[in-house]
C-alpha cells in the first residue's frame, strides 16, 4: 500500500467541521490494514536481520526545522514510531503531511489524522486501551492542522519515539523447530501459510482462520511459537459480531475450523497478560502466515506477536 498522489486541498466547509470534531483517540493512521500493533508501540520498518531500518531516535526530523516545536513533538510521541520514513504512510515530513490520505483524497493526512482523533468507533487509532494524549498537545496540533498545517521551526530536544518492536533479529526463541514434515497434526509447519498448504494439497481440515503466534516479530519457519493457555489467545471477530477465542496449539499455531455462516471481513487481536496487540482495519483474508511472514510481506511488518 502506497500513499495516493498529491491533490488540491479539500475546501472550507470540510475543514470547519474538523476544527469542531471532538477530539478523543490519538493520532495514529492504519499504516497497514495487515498488522498487529501494540497501541503503545505501533507497527514501524524492521531494523536487523536483513530488514529495512526504522529512523531510530527521530533526531533528523528534529534538526530538519519542519514543523512547530509542539508539533513535532506530538507527532514524535504519538506517531511517528509507527509512522516512521520506511512505513507505508510515513508521517515523518511536512510533505507527508500534507498528502492525501489514503482513507479520504480529499483530505490531506494531517487532516484524516483529525478524523481517527475524534473517531469513536473501532476506528480510532491507537485502538484502546491505549491512552489518548493530553488534551492541550491534541489542541496544539488540531489548530496547526486547520491554520493550514504550515512549515514551522523547531531545533529542541524532544521525546525520543518508544523502541520499535519490530526492529529486532531472525530467532528461533523457542528453540524448537517442527521436524515431523507433513505429517498431518495441528502442531504442523508453524509459521507457514496453512490455508493455502490445505488448498494445493486438498487435503487437511477446511480452515477460515489460521496462523502462528510467536514472541518475537521475525521468527523462521517451523519454529515453534508460543502455545496457548486461558490467558493467551487470539480473539476474531467477524463482520456479524461474533467472537472467537483461539488457543494456539503447543506449536503456537492457531485455527479456526469452518465454522457455520462466518462472516467476513473480521478484525483480529492477541490478548495476554501484558495487554493487547491489535489489528488495525478489518480482513477478509483468513490464512494470516501468507502475510505474517519472516520478513513480513503486503505490508505486514514480521511475525503476529505477543503484546
Amino acid at each position: 500500500m502506497t500513499l495516493v498522489r498529491w491533490f488540491k486541498r479539500a475546501g472550507a466547509s470540510k475543514r470547519a467541521a474538523l476544527l469542531t470534531a471532538t477530539v478523543s483517540g490519538a493520532v495514529f493512521l492504519s499504516a497497514c490494514t495487515a498488522e498487529l500493533v501494540r497501541p503503545d508501540d505501533g507497527p514501524s520498518a524492521t531494523g536487523s536481520g536483513g530488514h529495512s531500518s526504522s529512523t531510530g531516535g527521530q533526531t533528523g526530523v528534529v534538526a530538519s526545522g519542519e514543523f512547530p516545536c509542539d508539533v513535532q513533538a506530538f507527532l514524535t510521541t504519538n506517531c511517528q514510531s509507527c509512522h516512521s520514513a520506511a512505513s507505508p504512510v510515513p508521517m515523518m515530513t511536512h510533505a507527508d503531511l500534507v498528502q492525501a490520505s489514503g482513507d479520504d483524497p480529499t483530505l490531506t493526512l494531517a487532516e484524516a489524522s483529525l478524523v481517527r482523533l475524534a473517531a469513536g468507533d473501532g476506528s480510532r487509532m491507537p485502538p484502546s486501551p491505549s491512552p489518548t494524549p493530553p488534551a492541550a498537545d491534541i489542541e496544539a496540533f488540531a489548530a496547526w492542522v486547520n491554520a493550514g498545517a504550515p512549515q514551522g521551526s523547531c531545533s529542541g530536544d524532544l521525546p525520543p519515539p518508544p523502541p520499535d518492536p519490530y526492529d529486532t533479529p531472525v530467532v528461533c526463541t523457542s528453540g524448537s523447530h517442527w521436524t515431523g514434515g507433513n505429517e498431518e497434526s495441528p502442531n504442523m509447519n508453524p509459521g507457514e501459510a496453512c490455508i493455502s498448504c490445505h488448498t494445493k494439497e486438498r487435503e487437511g481440515p477446511h480452515l477460515t482462520i489460521a496462523g502462528t503466534l510467536y514472541p518475537t516479530a521475525h521468527e523462521p519457519g517451523d519454529c515453534n511459537g508460543v502455545p496457548g493457555s486461558s490467558a493467551i489467545y487470539v480473539e476474531i471477530t467477524d463482520a456479524a459480531g461474533r467472537v472467537f477465542e483461539l488457543s494456539p496449539r503447543s506449536s503456537g499455531n492457531f485455527m479456526l475450523e469452518d465454522p457455520d455462516s462466518f462472516t467476513m471481513p473480521y478484525t483480529a487481536k492477541v490478548v495476554a497478560p501484558d495487554g493487547e496487540r491489535v489489528m488495525v482495519g478489518e480482513q477478509d483474508d483468513g490464512d494470516c502466515n501468507s502475510c505474517h511472514t519472516e520478513a513480513g510481506t503486503d505490508g505486514a511488518p514480521g511475525r503476529i506477536m505477543l503484546p
